[in-house]
């Protein structure tokens, strides 16, 4: 493609494994009625004990098919972190990066500023230690009285360090903590991630407006108010125009009260509706910092199925908690291997048939090559961004471009490129997780 500017590798830095620990629990579930589940877990005897996000439940081994000893996120980061501190600056900035992805976001921040403070001259550090130092600026709000007046109801403000969440004053107030420490985590990964793949982006001087409905019916009412009925069906819509993130809880459903099979339907729902709030309330956040950062220079520049992919890397949950990127989603890969056949590359690279409203085929397709080129291809995805950011680079046609920038970025043989997409695909491996919608 001439006259578009040189590929640019900037500061990208790859993710390095630093070992796991051996559980010494049982912590992955498989019950014998259906559903699994990643939770710490201890066995005593015939008891299983294990704690949920809402509390502790008691079941017999009788109720499981299996459990499989993993270690949970905290195990293996205290493995990680003492590794990590016994290798300096380069080290603490690896072990900075593993919490990062994983959702660790402020163990990877402590992790970073100590590499910084042992090695200034570390320039992968330096660079996202001063975004780290952007961050904690003060910050503006956005009108306030016309984001409460699109809320029903009486409404509380809370502010968090990049965002502002707009709520109805019932509100738990721990739920309301959980909600903001969720939201700024997300939106430092997105940008201290962004920034370690060497773009430069805009820091936003004021907080990020989410709406956190209370109801399906709240949320649904505000989308016709908008104009945007057609999502009716999703928890959760960035809007383009308002430049504000709006969030429901979703619909929870009865359930039979008996003993421990009651129990295991209400963890299971518990860490099911836990999971779509939390993904949920990521990948919409995304999309305003796309919008917001500057990753997408114009509207337009990026395909739609590259905004719903790269929205979809930030929606794992792993026991009722943010996964950050590490892990595999498992709704999405369910999703992805329901097709009734398997989507061919190039319609997809030109943005055929994607067109805005969510569709359960078309996000498969659109996390799953977003997933893959993110995994196996990092330097040219990043090359790829790149390309697409470029003013007038490339042919006029929308899709014409998209395609163009993508040969350039990863080869012409778009046959081969799907061939191994479909073999990395078939080859992951499924995490617990639910079968259930997102969005």
């Amino acid at each position: 493609m001439s006259g578009c500017r040189p590929i640019r590798m900037g500061a990208f830095v790859a993710m390095t494994g630093l070992g796991l620990v051996a559980a010494t629990t049982a912590d992955e579930l498989f019950f014998a009625r259906g559903g699994r589940a990643e939770l710490p877990t201890r066995v005593e005897g015939d008891r299983v004990r294990v704690e949920g996000p809402g509390g502790s439940y008691e079941f017999r081994r009788e109720d499981f098919r299996a459990l499989r000893p993993r270690p949970t996120i905290d195990q293996e980061w205290s493995v990680r972190l003492e590794r990590a501190r016994s290798g300096g600056a380069e080290g603490r900035f690896q072990g900075a990066w593993w919490a990062l992805v994983h959702g660790l976001t402020p163990e990877a921040e402590a992790l970073l500023r100590e590499a910084h403070t042992l090695d200034p001259g570390h320039r992968p550090t330096d660079r996202l230690v001063a975004l780290l130092d952007r961050l904690v600026a003060r910050r503006v709000d956005p009108d306030l009285a016309s984001l409460r007046a699109l809320m029903p109801g009486p409404t509380a403000v809370e502010r968090g360090r990049g965002v502002v969440l707009i709520e109805a004053t019932t509100t738990p107030r721990e739920v309301t903590v959980e909600r903001l420490d969720l939201l700024d985590r997300g939106a430092t990964t997105f940008l201290l991630l962004m920034t370690a793949r060497g773009f430069t982006l805009d820091t936003p001087r004021h907080r990020l407006p989410i709406l956190w409905f209370e109801t399906v019916d709240d949320y649904r009412a505000f989308l016709r108010a908008e104009g945007a009925s057609a999502l009716g069906a999703t928890t959760g819509y960035y809007h383009p125009t308002r430049r504000l993130v709006a969030v429901c809880d979703p619909k929870t459903t009865p359930i039979d009260r008996r003993r421990r099979d009651d129990d295991r339907r209400r963890l299971l729902g518990e860490l099911e509706a836990r999971s779509v709030r939390i993904g949920t309330a990521m990948h919409e956040l995304v999309h305003l910092l796309v919008a917001e950062t500057g990753l997408e220079p114009a509207a337009g520049a990026f395909p739609l199925w590259l905004h719903e992919g790269l929205a979809m890397q930030f929606e794992a949950t792993v026991g009722g908690r943010w996964a950050g990127l590490g892990r595999v989603n498992a709704i999405r890969l369910g999703h992805w291997r329901g097709l009734a056949e398997r989507p061919r590359l190039a319609p997809l690279v030109r943005d055929v048939g994607f067109e805005p409203g969510y569709a359960t085929d078309r996000y498969a397709a659109a996390w799953a090559i977003v997933f893959y080129l993110q995994s196996e291809r990092p330097r040219e995805f990043v090359a790829f961004l790149d390309l697409l950011r470029a003013p007038g680079c490339g042919p006029e046609g929308r899709s014409e471009r998209f395609e163009a920038c993508f040969r350039e970025a990863f080869g012409d043989d778009l046959g081969a490129i799907e061939r191994s997409w479909r073999r990395f695909m078939a080859g992951l491996e499924e995490p617990p997780g639910m079968a259930a919608g997102v969005r």
